[in-house]
């Protein structure tokens, strides 16, 4: 068993350090391929829920509780790494091993449990290695796909922020599967002590303005394309192509007992050049602190955006002839995340199932053996 391999290494030094320099290997590969460590997800964060064991499998009698994405016994080893967020934020796991094994003695773990970790957290490395290269995702994950036009694409005007107001852009941790939020580009309206307002940036819907009001008296912008920009509903917003972060939100109606659609009419007769504005029923809302835990969850990462942001991202909408609202959105989503930069750039090619895949691919193997 592992506790014996790790007795016997205390009396072998060089088992030491021929563990450690295992470790460091899989630790670079992993940092080479660094969407593999969207893998990794700390389910004893505070607010996320636990996990369930008795879902099956697609496909499988195998349930959740005898095949585990990660045994227990490497779960210390992850939430380290992920530093207590929820998900994984860009981070070298090289260092990362490097500070944490490279000498066993050191750690406040007794050695043999020290040992005991190092050797589980070499298996789970090993493991997901194999799953990349039998399911042939090591190619899809390394490449950075080239842009398209680069006067189209943010990347000369997005990094990353540590903090957030009107104008920041919230961008989706790949690891996020939530159907409302995953691949979502969010540009933050405002901040308030009370509240704090965004829109979903990158999801168009087929629907018209007319569509959505039923009101006749919006020509002629009553075919206008309407993005769906949240959950909570009833709120009715125009984001206008400006290089002014602050005049984001140029009429919004949620404050209004009745719906005044004239005065959105009359606000688009002001910007009537053609992609000069943005439509968006509904938005995204959270109360006092919810935002800040979610950023630092790892839920969104969060990016500060030039002037000119706005007057870039709005006439870059959607040809719903040419493409469908979803191919769009995780484009889009693609775009931001390669303007990023580094890790971001090569995070944008991880497929949104990712667990999953490698869920089938451990059940597959267990039943493989049986």
């Amino acid at each position: 068993g592992d506790s014996f391999e790790g007795r016997l290494i205390l009396m072998a030094p060089s088992g030491v350090r021929s563990l450690y320099r295992a470790l460091m290997r899989r630790a670079k590969f992993m940092d080479s391929v660094p969407a593999l460590k969207l893998l990794f997800e700390n389910h004893t964060a505070p607010g996320v829920p636990a996990r369930t064991s008795s879902s099956l499998i697609s496909g499988s009698k195998l349930s959740r509780a005898s095949v585990q994405l990660f045994p227990d016994d490497v779960q210390p080893a992850i939430d380290s790494f992920l530093d207590g967020r929820r998900f994984y934020v860009p981070k070298s796991m090289y260092e990362f091993v490097r500070e944490t094994f490279r000498n066993p003695t050191s750690s406040e773990r007794p050695l043999a449990k020290q040992l005991d970790l190092a050797f589980a957290s070499l298996r789970c490395l090993n493991t997901i290695a194999s799953f990349a290269q039998e399911s042939g995702l090591i190619t899809e994950l390394s490449s950075v796909p080239s842009t398209a036009d680069p006067s189209k694409v943010v990347g000369t005007n997005l990094q990353t922020a540590s903090e957030f107001g009107p104008g920041s852009v919230l961008i989706a941790n790949p690891a996020l599967t939530d159907p409302t939020f995953n691949r979502a580009i969010l540009y933050m309206l405002k901040k308030e002590d009370i509240e704090a307002k965004a829109v979903v940036f990158n999801k168009p819907t087929r629907q018209t303005l007319f569509q959505i009001t039923n009101d006749r008296s919006l020509k002629p912008f009553d075919d206008a394309l309407v993005f769906d920009g949240g959950p909570v509903s009833g709120i009715l917003t125009v984001v206008y192509a400006t290089t002014d972060a602050e005049a984001g939100m140029a009429f919004d109606n949620e404050d209004q007992e009745k719906p005044n659609f004239s005065a959105v009419v009359k606000h688009l007769m002001q910007h009537t050049k053609e992609g000069a504005a943005r439509l968006f029923h509904g938005a995204a809302t959270w109360v006092p602190g919810q935002l800040e835990k979610e950023l630092e969850e790892g839920t969104w990462f969060l990016a500060s955006a030039e002037e000119s942001y706005k007057a870039l991202e709005i006439p870059y909408s959607p040809d719903l002839t040419q493409t469908t609202p979803k191919k769009w959105k995780v484009e889009t989503w693609q775009r931001h995340m390669r303007a990023l930069g580094g890790e971001y750039a090569l995070l944008a090619a991880a497929p949104l199932d990712l667990r999953q895949q490698m869920m089938a691919y451990l059940v597959a193997k267990e039943e493989a053996s049986r």
